[in-house]
């Protein structure tokens, strides 16, 4: 019988990191490959989608071919990444802009208006729903700020995806989370 492996990335802010086990959670082979954020304005943090997606994929090389392992080898592969963040895509899966990253806060406008909603209530409403105030690192304020600051690319937009969704798109042809 043939060997067995996993690879588990963890696609963070700063780099991504594969790592290649076995079927026992051995740790065999890791590899980290960083990436950098892009500051184009005051308060403004982004992020290249396909420079990520090239660390994802220099990274799984460099595991396999360091390991010795062949890609008929690999039993699955597994995604963690950093989250709040906001990649807007065209129909054919594409990116319109650079992923805002959740260190960015340009959205600190529409935030303010969620949390004044109802009177003020509405930071009360949103805490009892989801344990959380609304802040310009969100992600609904993020997507106001897409619809009203930039409202072509809006148009554009088919899917809204965060940072794992698109290396799990890029690695399956298919748009899905967990």
């Amino acid at each position: 019988m043939s060997k067995r492996y996993i690879i588990a990335h963890d696609t963070g802010t700063g780099g991504d990191k594969a790592v290649l086990t076995d079927l026992r959670g051995r740790i065999l082979h890791s590899y980290y490959l960083p990436y950098g954020l892009h500051y184009p304005k005051p308060q403004w943090v982004e992020q290249d989608p396909e420079e990520l997606w090239q660390a994802v994929a220099t990274t799984t090389r460099k595991v396999m071919e360091e390991a010795g392992v062949s890609p008929a080898e690999i039993l699955g592969v597994g995604i963690s990444a950093q989250m709040f963040n906001l990649l807007p895509v065209d129909a054919e899966v594409r990116p319109v802009m650079p992923m805002i990253s959740w260190l960015d806060v340009r959205s600190v406008k529409q935030a303010d208006r969620i949390a004044a909603m109802d009177g003020g209530q509405g930071i009360r409403r949103l805490f009892e729903y989801t344990g959380n105030i609304p802040t310009a690192k969100d992600i609904i304020p993020k997507i106001l700020w897409l619809k009203e600051e930039c409202p072509e690319l809006w148009e554009r937009t088919a899917w809204l995806l965060d940072c794992k969704e698109y290396i799990v798109y890029r690695l399956t042809g298919k748009i899905a989370t967990d």
